[in-house]
């Protein structure tokens, strides 16, 4: 008798907490679990917790870049670098605003004095009396499209030209303007690389990738460059080229977001054109079409030389074409 009551007082119990199982809401970490963990290979670089839901909530890879760096506390918080921007952990803030976005641009000193208010708001333009400058155009319909002022912040300087492009600061990012990429000609530059590599001093070794750092180049062995001219004779009158890149590491996998350099140049060794923060593909890949050629004589030739850069590394390569 004793038996059997033991017996169903442990089937009671049983039921009772397969109930309180099947009850329990849906998504919550066993105690002592580990938040998810996402590893980039690109840079050996890790996300996770609130900067991974951040990351991939507000727009990914397209927005921030790959993580350059592990997170580690600066400046009494806990952050984390990104080719384009800075995540900053703030966990007394309500949600949210419990990660926000670092002030690059203020930081590196891009801020321009502002400016008066010149017309008035409308849909292709838009004031900001908090730091005197104007977004116009295709740079205010990404902003609005892509987060606005709680992932750009506001701008810091207007439009202007910096080395042959379009661009504008603001104080989170930089926007600029591709105008051979129909598909999406504004593009977010990588900001977060730049402080990396000016302020290199205020990176302590726990901020490395899988130990290494990106600001020494240990991410990658070898760099090479395979270039691809579509026309080795240009005919006189046509005036413009076709450039293709292929950007491997030693082993020749393919690098997606190496940074690309493309310069032609006349027979005396004269810049014609210089094309710069030009990027890979996932493929490793980049082709730029319509290059204008011109001032080259018949039967001269044009040098077009190109430089790679991933992970702290870089590589030149040339090739030649002939006019024609």
């Amino acid at each position: 008798m004793r038996m059997r009551k033991l017996n169903s007082w442990m089937n009671i119990i049983s039921f009772s907490a397969l109930v309180i199982l099947l009850l329990a809401p849906q998504g919550l970490v066993a105690q002592g679990d580990e938040d998810p963990l996402k590893r980039y290979a690109e840079t050996g670089c890790s996300l996770q917790g609130d900067f991974l839901e951040f990351f991939e909530t507000r727009g990914g890879l397209e927005v921030f870049g790959y993580p350059l760096t592990e997170p580690f506390w600066q400046g009494g918080i806990q952050v984390q670098y990104f080719q384009k921007a800075r995540l900053e952990s703030h966990p007394d803030n309500p949600p949210p605003y419990q990660v926000q976005l670092g002030l690059l641009a203020d930081e590196l000193n891009y801020r321009n004095p502002p400016q008066p208010r010149q017309q008035p708001d409308s849909s292709n333009r838009h004031y900001f009396p908090e730091t005197g400058h104007t977004v116009s155009l295709a740079f205010l319909r990404f902003f609005r499209e892509q987060g606005g002022i709680d992932i750009f912040g506001c701008p810091v300087t207007e439009m202007y030209y910096e080395e042959g492009r379009i661009v504008q600061y603001f104080q989170r990012m930089k926007m600029a303007w591709y105008p051979t990429d129909s598909a999406s000609p504004v593009h977010i530059e990588d900001l977060g690389e730049i402080y990396l590599r000016t302020l290199a001093e205020r990176f302590p070794p726990e901020s490395n990738c899988d130990g290494h750092s990106f600001l020494h180049g240990e991410q990658a062995a070898q760099l090479d460059v395979v270039i691809s001219i579509r026309h080795s004779v240009l005919e006189k009158g046509a005036d413009t080229q076709t450039v293709s890149i292929l950007v491997t590491d030693g082993k020749r996998a393919p690098l997606p977001k190496a940074r690309v350099v493309i310069t032609l140049r006349n027979a005396a060794g004269a810049t014609l054109i210089k094309l710069d923060n030009l990027f890979t593909d996932e493929r490793g890949f980049l082709r730029i079409s319509s290059i204008p050629v011109q001032g080259v004589g018949t039967g001269e030739n044009v040098t077009v030389e190109v430089i790679a850069a991933y992970g702290g590394m870089s590589v030149v390569g040339s090739d030649v074409f002939l006019v024609w």
